[in-house]
């Protein structure tokens, strides 16, 4: 199954640890995954709207930015570690200290770019079984996106918790 993969790759790991192999299996997930969303959407029925296939690919396009970006800080936080160590070390600040850990943006903006390209992804599949029935929201500092039935798809369908007991109908859409 799924937990498969990581096992194997960790299981290799453990009897060649070299670096090297994490980063090219790292990098097949990735392209199996950009190819799989690609054909999602190119395989999109008619009915989604425009408008939801264009935010899900917004959403999965700057989550792939953020990583990009997450990616070049990471090597050159690697290539000049020690010349920023000592940069940092001579007379900058703590909060110059702080923003200058390349490997902590690396995590930051990694964690928040597949949060972006997760969520448009499976924004992308619930357009797809739900066409014009969810909205792709940033309730967090416009930065950690979530996904919520639409207002009219809620009073239409009665979804939301909305009903005689507070819990949600889902009728037809289970």
């Amino acid at each position: 199954g799924l937990a498969s993969v990581p096992l194997s790759v960790s299981g290799l790991y453990l009897y060649y640890p070299n670096p090297v192999l994490h980063q090219v299996c790292f990098g097949i997930l990735l392209f199996n995954c950009t190819y799989r969303t690609i054909r999602l959407f190119k395989t999109a029925p008619p009915t989604v709207p425009s408008s939801d296939l264009r935010a899900a690919r917004h959403y999965i396009l700057t989550g792939s930015l953020l990583f990009i970006l997450a990616f070049g800080i990471w090597n050159v936080d690697n290539v000049w570690c020690d010349t920023l160590t000592s940069l940092r070390a001579q007379s900058w600040g703590t909060f110059v200290d702080a923003v200058t850990q390349g490997h902590a943006w690396w995590h930051l903006l990694t964690g928040l770019g597949c949060t972006r390209i997760g969520v448009g992804t499976s924004y992308l599949l619930v357009c797809r079984k739900y066409p014009g029935a969810f909205e792709l929201t940033s309730p967090v500092l416009g930065l950690v996106p979530a996904i919520r039935w639409r207002t009219s798809a809620v009073e239409k369908n009665g979804k939301g918790g909305g009903g005689t007991n507070g819990s949600a109908k889902m009728d037809k859409w289970q």
